[in-house]
């Protein structure tokens, strides 16, 4: 998920009574939840040897054990400094903290399973991906309780600036986002910030903030169940009804979200020659819409086996779940378009495509 979910799971968990009884319970809960993404400095070593690494290492049991040690550590040595500085401060509890470090680290990976992209679980013991296909990798309904949640619960004394700083750069997102995000949606968005704003002033709300904590982290957690579970009915109907228009067989299946619109789904279906793509409706029935061309799966050839021996790009490879190939013959040579279906259906330079140039001679002329 991206990063602000991880960050509102943190400061929602940080408002129920588990952050009691110790200092330093946010930053552990907080920095925690984010932990895992350390892997963003792979970026250092280039783009697609990121992409080769991240969601690994940092997201496997040997991490998840580790990390929360590590960052107990940091946070004690911190507890020390400033205990120093303000003799009689009440010490952190190590033994609290380190139980609260785990649990932010643990909702990381949990969440990052839950769509598309994929989660390599048992790195560094074994690399294969696992995929959630459950709610998208930005989820602003996710955004709007868990960021309702801690708004409720923050302090109340002066005026919410963070807040509301907050408050307009999601919506931004949200009401910017074009067809991607259906009207309704959007206008849901608004209701529900204005809901959240009118709770703040209620008396229930302003003395009982750990237990609308807990209601809503149970609705966020209901709404991840739901989703979950909808996207394996979902993925049944889907698999028998392309079994019912002659589509099969089907090798691997995918189900995916759709951005604020969880009544929709992305339908990807891999079959012995191509892709089959398309979109499945909950409402006002089950349905599925059928792209009427498919997608060809690649076929080995000297030119694509020499782009695949390209060094920029074995991260980008290792990384796709759906890959097809698109080759344009050029002055020079050829420009090879490796893509994954999950996020592109045709030619492209963006997310989810690498691009290999050769000569004449199946040379890689250029990286990009």
């Amino acid at each position: 998920m991206d990063p602000l979910t991880h960050t509102l799971v943190g400061a929602a968990v940080a408002r129920t009574p588990l952050a009691r009884g110790t200092r330093l319970a946010g930053a552990a809960l907080l920095v925690g939840a984010n932990l895992p993404d350390v892997d963003i400095l792979s970026f250092v070593a280039g783009s697609d040897a990121a992409m080769g690494f991240r969601r690994g290492w940092t997201h496997g049991p040997l991490a998840v054990l580790v990390l929360p040690i590590v960052l107990t550590a940091f946070l004690l040595a911190y507890d020390l400094w400033i205990r120093r500085r303000k003799p009689g401060r009440a010490p952190a509890r190590p033994v609290r903290l380190l139980g609260l470090a785990y649990l932010g680290c643990l909702t990381h990976p949990f969440l990052d399973w839950l769509n598309t992209y994929g989660i390599r679980w048992l790195m560094p013991f074994d690399d294969r991906w696992y995929y959630g296909d459950s709610v998208f990798i930005v989820d602003p309904w996710l955004w709007l309780v868990l960021g309702g949640v801690a708004f409720l619960g923050s302090d109340r004394r002066g005026f919410p600036w963070g807040w509301l700083i907050l408050a307009v750069l999601s919506s931004l997102l949200v009401l910017l986002a074009g067809e991607r995000v259906p009207l309704a949606a959007r206008a849901i968005w608004v209701l529900g910030l204005g809901a959240i704003v009118a709770l703040r002033r209620l008396p229930g709300v302003r003395e009982s903030p750990m237990r609308t904590a807990a209601v809503g982290l149970t609705l966020a957690s209901l709404y991840l169940v739901a989703m979950t579970v909808s996207s394996a009915v979902a993925a049944s109907w889907v698999r028998a009804e392309l079994e019912r228009q002659g589509v099969s067989p089907v090798h691997r299946l995918m189900v995916g979200p759709m951005p604020a619109n969880p009544f929709r789904r992305d339908v990807l279906a891999e079959t012995p020659s191509s892709y089959r793509y398309g979109s499945f409706h909950w409402l006002p029935r089950p349905s599925l819409d059928l792209h009427a061309d498919p997608i060809d799966k690649p076929k080995s050839s000297a030119v694509l086996n020499a782009a695949l021996e390209a060094s920029h790009i074995q991260g980008a490879i290792s990384w796709m779940r759906f890959p097809f190939v698109e080759i344009e013959e050029t002055a020079e040579g050829y420009t090879v378009y490796l893509l994954d279906a999950r996020y592109v259906r045709s030619r492209s330079r963006g997310f989810g495509s690498a691009v290999v140039e050769l000569d004449r001679q199946l040379r890689v002329r250029q990286t990009r």
